[in-house]
């Protein structure tokens, strides 16, 4: 051919025929090496990530958990007992205990005796039942700031129930939380730990200040030799020993609130 174009030489079987396969060169898998930084980081990260689900469960099951124990044990009347007496005393009700006499209803007994042949009949003999009846009630028979015995245990009665409240607004928001994503979660788990840390002072403050009202008139009346931190013939009952535990774990929850979106420091998914 003209134009130093070189002659392209055909084969006769396959001219006028439309090439269905081409030959491709050769190609060579190569396995990723499992030790490298990469695939390591890519591991860390992927535990790291399974750990923050554990971490935002853990939050929101304890932030729950010690909510409800807060404030099972401020509604219940037993932070001060006296078993001799069968009396208990809370932050704002109270229980004593009630007796009453009761006319048994056995037939009544009619004894004869025989003295020199001649029957002496004796007078009926009455059986009589005590019953013994827990009655319990606000403070002043209905709740008021002002009906309680002490200065000290109406203070504890707005912080320990206070810090309940902050606490229980905490548990909610750690539940909404768990379920954002992890960018919102981050900002939402900062302030609801700084929730929980004015609810866990707040409910020290009730629990420190409790034993301040024992001096009062009203529990001296009930618990002989009474004073400050000093309980007499009383004792410390089982919801304030609830109160303390229930703010002992609570202390956990703003820790455990800054590792809702815990990563492996700054190292990226590549």
């Amino acid at each position: 051919m003209s134009g130093g174009r070189k002659s392209e030489k055909r084969d006769p079987e396959s001219a006028g025929k439309h090439v269905l396969f081409v030959q491709l060169p050769p190609v060579t898998c190569k396995c990723p090496d499992p030790f490298s930084p990469q695939r390591r980081r890519r591991r860390r990260n992927r535990k790291c990530c399974d750990l923050a689900v554990y971490v935002r469960a853990l939050w929101s099951g304890l932030s729950v958990v010690v909510t409800l124990s807060c404030c099972l044990a401020f509604v219940q009347p037993y932070w001060l007992t006296n078993v001799q007496k069968r009396s208990s005393f809370g932050l704002y009700s109270y229980c004593v205990q009630d007796n009453y006499v009761e006319a048994g209803t056995g037939r009544a007994e009619r004894r004869t005796n025989w003295t020199h042949g001649v029957p002496e009949v004796s007078a009926d003999t009455v059986r009589y039942v005590v019953h013994y009846r827990e009655d319990c009630s606000p403070y002043g028979q209905y709740f008021r700031l002002a009906h309680l015995p002490s200065n000290a245990w109406q203070i504890a009665c707005v912080l320990f129930g206070g810090g309940c409240f902050l606490l229980g607004f905490g548990a909610l928001a750690s539940v909404v939380t768990s379920l954002m994503v992890d960018w919102w979660a981050s900002r939402f788990a900062g302030y609801t730990g700084y929730i929980q840390t004015m609810g866990v002072m707040t409910c020290v403050g009730g629990l420190l200040t409790f034993p301040l009202g024992l001096d009062s008139n009203f529990v001296r009346h009930y618990c002989s030799d009474a004073r400050m931190f000093y309980a007499g013939d009383c004792s410390m009952g089982w919801s304030f020993t609830l109160g303390i535990m229930a703010t002992a774990l609570s202390a956990f929850c703003p820790f455990l609130s800054q590792y809702v979106t815990f990563r492996a420091g700054d190292e990226s998914d590549v």
